[in-house]
């Protein structure tokens, strides 16, 4: 990502170290060296007359809508195709759903709150993947995993481990899974504006419009919609009526309530599923290091679909309580030693079983009146489906 401001100007940027000393001059570059440091770049209220080629920003042959898994496959594949595609995401930076944070801006600690790894399976997604492993962005994950069965003894809850058969290859980012598809999104020839919310999105004039909730209106040949189906659906008004994927898109996808806690290494395992509780899955992440990070160890909870649907209106910090309850049964430490870092409330994160059939190709919409529609809810899940999708929409876009 490139942008040069034609005039000093006051900048908000996701960066370290900030805040800046005063007003600056910015001049930007995002690449896979300095996605860390650098993320996205919001402006001043005047910011599109402060960016060079800011027709760019209005009108465009393909619009993506979302800026996760599937918007890299997709935007990758219309490059690949000759296209200059233009990302619009709601949110200050890359990543969607593969969500990775720190405890304070200055931590070299980091946990992933979002997707915790992924397999590859198809042969093109497996490609990219071992291309990433041998420069370094991504690596394999072997964790020692459990899995925990919740039993009822006396009143009280306990739970039985054993070694999980499950021994697939995994894969994570070494600095986080944000980490490494920002890096990926960065590297593309793409125009992207970021903390930009899309409203509505309709046909016109044989073209489509989107606008955002701050009045631009982008006009687009063809558009790419990645974003949850019930989001998509609220996007597209009438027009969703004629997507047969759309029907019922509010029960389509699954919520996940989430709870980041630091505790102490477990002797015996990294990582368990957990079966008949509220919680699903625990994971260290201090596993996930190249290096050792010294004796703190942050430990993400997912609650379990049943349990996180029934207390999807909640906040996840009132839920801390419980959850850390069950986190103690399974691994036996002290609660002394728990400690709440994080919360977050994925409402749309997972397909739910009333989700589409996934289908060959992957992606849904009207592809010959240049609209698309891509995401893991249309591909059986995971970061894998989510990419799949997106390059199965953006073919349908580029053949249309």
């Amino acid at each position: 990502m490139h942008l040069t401001i034609k005039r000093p100007a006051r900048v908000r940027a996701v960066c370290r170290p900030w805040p800046p000393k005063g007003p600056f001059n910015l001049l930007i570059h995002c690449d896979r060296h300095r996605a860390e440091r650098v993320w996205w770049v919001k402006s001043c209220p005047e910011y599109k007359d402060l960016v060079e080629s800011s027709a760019a920003y209005r009108n465009t042959p393909f619009l993506i809508i979302g800026a996760g898994a599937a918007a890299l496959g997709a935007a990758s594949t219309l490059i690949d195709g000759g296209a200059k595609p233009l990302i619009v995401d709601k949110g200050r930076r890359p990543g969607g759903r593969v969500a990775t944070q720190r405890p304070s801006r200055t931590s070299a600690h980091w946990f992933d709150t979002g997707a915790q790894y992924f397999t590859a399976r198809d042969t093109e997604f497996r490609a990219l993947v071992e291309e990433d492993v041998g420069r370094g962005t991504l690596t394999r994950w072997q964790p020692r995993v459990v899995v925990a069965t919740a039993r009822l003894e006396t009143g009280f809850e306990q739970f039985t481990l054993h070694d999980s058969p499950d021994a697939r290859e995994r894969f994570i980012g070494p600095n986080g899974l944000k980490t490494w598809l920002a890096e990926r999104l960065f590297e593309l020839p793409a125009e992207m504006l970021p903390a930009t919310r899309v409203e509505r999105v309709w046909s016109e004039a044989n073209s489509w419009r989107a606008q955002t909730t701050d009045g631009t209106t982008v006009e687009a040949a063809r558009v790419l919609i990645t974003t949850p189906p019930v989001q998509a659906e609220a996007m597209l008004g009438q027009t969703a009526r004629a997507i047969d994927a759309l029907a019922s898109a509010d029960r389509h996808m699954a919520g996940c309530q989430t709870v980041v806690v630091s505790a102490p290494a477990h002797p015996h395992f990294d990582a368990a599923f957990v079966h008949g509780a509220k919680l699903a899955w625990i994971a260290d992440n201090a596993s996930k290091y190249a290096q050792a990070t010294g004796p703190t160890h942050y430990w993400t909870l997912h609650a379990g679909v049943d349990y996180s649907t029934q207390y999807i209106d909640a906040e996840p910090s009132d839920l801390a309580a419980e959850l850390l309850e069950e986190f103690t049964a399974i691994t036996g430490f002290e609660r002394s030693r728990i400690e709440f870092v994080h919360g977050h409330r994925w409402r749309y994160a997972r397909p739910s079983p009333s989700a589409p059939e996934p289908a060959e190709p992957p992606y849904a919409g009207l592809p010959d009146n240049g609209l698309a529609l891509a995401g893991d809810w249309l591909a059986g899940g995971r970061i894998e489906g989510a990419w799949r999708s997106g390059v199965a929409a953006a073919r349908a876009l580029l053949d249309a």
